[in-house]
């Protein structure tokens, strides 16, 4: 069985380099958002949850 591969020249191959990378970059900005928006809700919640424990000793 003969391997399925053909040669390429520079061009080609700095195209494919190039769409790979423009993918990685998008994937790692979409998982950056979703980190951030994460980050803040639990932030939001710890806070929220602080607030209410001071309430509840303060009662």
């Amino acid at each position: 069985m003969e391997p399925n591969c053909k040669e390429m020249d520079w061009e080609e191959v700095a195209n494919l380099l190039n769409g790979a990378n423009i993918i990685l970059a998008k994937n790692f900005n979409d998982l950056t958002e979703e980190h951030s928006h994460l980050l803040m809700k639990t932030m939001q919640d710890d806070a929220t949850q602080r607030k209410n424990k001071k309430e509840g000793d303060s009662a």
